[in-house]
């Protein structure tokens, strides 16, 4: 019995080459931009930390959370992949488009692939906003001056 493949959607492939090659390009773009705002900031830290410090925290807390969004909706899309493969009990379901030849699974291997794309989306979403989560919280940690920092771990030497 051969196995039935499903054509790979060439405009799709076109396209997603085209906005690969357009976000690498626009990241080089950026760039140099970057880096001399980068540059500023260093100045700004060798006179005052303070200000250097609440710049990068904010810039990397932008960063995270863009990177937390993008993820977590790539997550939720794979999830609705998922569902509508176990709906339709067949990978890839009825009108998704693929960018590469796909061999159409049915039955059991279906519902495994439906499965692991549910876990790992899950996985990914828990993970990402765990990062956030613990680094927002370091960052405000940072913040603080350390002499009003409390710290329940700290273990003192009874003097003799």
């Amino acid at each position: 019995m051969p196995e039935e493949m499903i054509p790979a959607d060439k405009k799709l492939r076109k396209t997603t080459i085209i906005l690969l090659i357009v976000f690498v390009l626009g990241l080089m773009l950026l760039s140099p931009f970057l880096n001399s705002r980068l540059a500023e900031w260093k100045q700004t830290a060798a006179g005052n930390p303070e200000t250097a410090f609440r710049q990068f925290s904010s810039l990397f807390r932008w960063l995270l959370g863009i990177t937390a969004l993008l993820v977590s909706a790539a997550s939720v899309y794979l999830i609705v992949i998922a569902l509508r493969v176990l709906k339709a009990d067949r990978y890839p379901p009825p009108g998704l488009k693929v960018i590469r030849d796909t061999r159409l699974r049915t039955g059991r291997p279906a519902k495994i692939t439906a499965y692991v794309l549910m876990v790992n989306s899950v996985i990914l979403i828990v993970l990402v906003s765990l990062i956030f989560f613990l680094f927002a919280r370091m960052a405000e940690r940072m913040r603080t001056p350390p002499e009003t920092e409390v710290r329940p771990f700290s273990r003192t030497v009874p003097e003799r």
